[in-house]
């Protein structure tokens, strides 16, 4: 506590601002950056924490047990042997063969060079602050309701056990601690690949030596009140989106003459289906899921761990790649949810198929598997480009149109963004401006349920249509308009909407209380691209888009971390 209370104090005062503890705290917060200012900050505070003498360098020994800690940390060798050969190695990296009195600017200057590294781990806490503050907080909320049972039953004469639910609710809702699971009724099977096989009831596997005898009688004497989950209707093959989804199965698989009794045709191919059955079984799947869909709010809130993708843009191929990476069990059996950002249509082959497979694995999985609406989840953009015309082309004019009607009725009333763990804002095209309700995220709710046509509803159409300015566009002229207009410009690139600068992007996150959007909308050639001081990342999941050489990619928001996978779509 010295050392922390030492690196702490600005200017050796021997107190503590509230702002020296805040900066201090927020130096140790493991999402605090190792790199720019952020790391010389860091550094500043990881020279004072060593510096015991306080004399402003660095002596042989404190200079020891920062490499100490550094080797204890990366779990290597302590035997003082090793220790002491990896000291004077160590000393080598600030071409000195003893250290005998390291300066805060070569020790700087050491680690920004990155010839001595290791710092990046030192002086970090295991959680953020704020989170550990409100665990504090919640722990001594959770004692005081306790203390405050316990004197109530007292009073009460000690309640028994099974009416302390009761007491519970009167004194400010249930606990998380006394939340109770129940035992699902059915097993799942699965290969080694990660596929699944087939789904049993519990109870048929009684007296196959399967189920323990305990489980068995557990069984026997409840099973009337053992009633079928919603869950397993996600693995009921007779169900609308499970035929739907054997279906895509056949169309992407590859079937040979040598199978005499299935017609040959080549994989992502359809061959000899009855493409008027494959309608109607997309027609009732769209009915069903925009049941679904109709109450989200428009601004989804979602928890971590949560895999994000980007434009698939009918590539049906990288979509069956995604999955086989990331949900090849299915997202239901998946512990991360899964986010697209909209354009599922359009300049593809196979927007039919995305649209039937994203759709289908909502069905089953709808608190897992979500879905934002894009710029061409709107029927004037799919006229324009090509998925008006691929409805009809494998289906016929007339039901080619009402299976176009159908899906457009479910993205006419899909969410247009959604915040992750309460920080991270994801939508399709980029923050909007400041003037719709005083620049608030809260104000994406009030946008209607059903929107048949986003462009009259300005917000909406902003946050599908917006993009982010790239430093190398940004002119003098631009620069004058951006600090007239709020850290915005009219977007010419595409005739419509806005483009908003790096400050305008500090501005919402701050405003909002978040550390950073995750958008898509612009093709990346490595599939994603971290933008605007390492704020804004833009990940794109189709590769090979329109015939060019980009790669696909997802980002993974998980423990505090923005992960992000390249796809290998060879």
């Amino acid at each position: 506590m010295e050392q922390l209370f030492r690196a702490f104090d600005k200017g050796n005062k021997g107190y503590l601002l509230l702002n020296d503890l805040l900066h201090g705290l927020a130096a140790m917060d493991p999402r605090t950056v190792h790199g720019g200012l952020p790391a010389e900050l860091r550094c500043q505070y990881i020279f004072k924490y060593f510096n015991v003498s306080q004399t402003g360098y660095l002596d042989s020994e404190e200079f020891g047990k920062m490499v100490w800690e550094i080797m204890k940390i990366k779990g290597e060798n302590l035997s003082d042997e090793y220790f002491d050969a990896r000291v004077k190695e160590q000393m080598k990296c600030f071409g000195k063969d003893v250290i005998e009195c390291l300066s805060l600017k070569d020790f700087m200057d050491g680690v920004g060079l990155l010839k001595f590294r290791g710092t990046s781990s030192l002086l970090r806490l295991n959680y953020p602050f704020s989170e550990m503050i409100m665990n504090l907080t919640h722990k001594v909320t959770k004692k005081r309701k306790l203390m405050k049972i316990k004197a109530e039953e007292s009073e009460d004469d000690c309640l028994p056990l099974e009416d302390t639910d009761k007491l519970r609710e009167r004194n400010g809702g249930e606990e998380k601690d006394h939340i109770s699971y129940e035992l699902a009724t059915h097993v799942v099977k699965v290969r080694r690949s990660g596929t699944l096989t087939n789904v049993s009831q519990l109870w048929d596997l009684c007296g196959t030596g399967a189920l323990g005898k305990s489980v068995q009688d557990l069984i026997a004497n409840n099973r009337s009140k053992l009633t079928r989950m919603s869950s397993v209707n996600s693995f009921n093959e007779k169900s609308i989106p499970n035929e739907m989804l054997f279906g895509l199965r056949y169309f992407e698989r590859r079937i040979d003459t040598s199978m005499s009794d299935i017609s040959a045709k080549d994989s992502f191919c359809w061959g000899e289906v009855d493409m008027k059955s494959f309608a109607k079984c997309i027609l009732s799947i769209c009915h069903s899921v925009r049941e679904i869909i109709i109450k989200e709010e428009r601004l989804l809130k979602i928890e971590s761990p949560v895999y994000i993708l980007g434009d698939i843009h009918g590539n049906f191929h990288d979509l069956v790649c995604f999955e086989k990476v990331l949900w090849r069990m299915g997202p239901i059996l998946t512990p991360s949810s899964f986010l697209f950002l909209g354009d599922y249509v359009d300049r593809g082959e196979h927007g039919i198929e995305v649209v039937a497979y994203l759709f289908a694995q909502k069905l089953l999985a709808p608190t897992k598997m979500f879905l934002i609406r894009g710029n061409h989840e709107i029927r004037e953009t799919q006229i324009s480009f090509t998925f008006y015309r691929e409805c009809k082309k494998k289906f016929g004019k007339n039901i080619g149109v009402d299976v176009w009607e159908a899906i457009n009725s479910v993205f006419d009333v899909l969410p247009v963004a959604a915040i992750i763990d309460e920080k991270i804002f994801c939508v399709h095209g980029g923050i909007p401006l400041p003037s719709h309700g005083k620049g608030m995220v809260s104000e994406i709710n009030k946008i209607p349920a059903t929107l048949k046509d986003p462009i009259n509803e300005e917000l909406a159409w902003e946050l599908m249509w917006n993009d982010p300015l790239r430093p190398e566009e940004i002119t003098d002229k631009i620069k004058e308009d951006l600090s007239k207009n709020n850290g915005f410009i009219t977007n010419s690139k595409r005739g419509t909407a806005y483009q908003f600068s790096a400050d305008a992007l500090d501005e919402f996150l701050e405003r909002n209380n978040l550390t950073h959007v995750i958008r898509a909308h612009e093709v990346q050639e490595t599939g994603f691209q971290v933008q605007q001081n390492g704020k804004l990342l833009t990940v794109f999941s189709s590769s090979h888009y329109c015939g060019g050489f980009n790669e696909a990619a997802c980002i993974l928001a998980h423990q505090n971390k923005l992960r992000t996978i390249r796809l290998d779509t060879s």
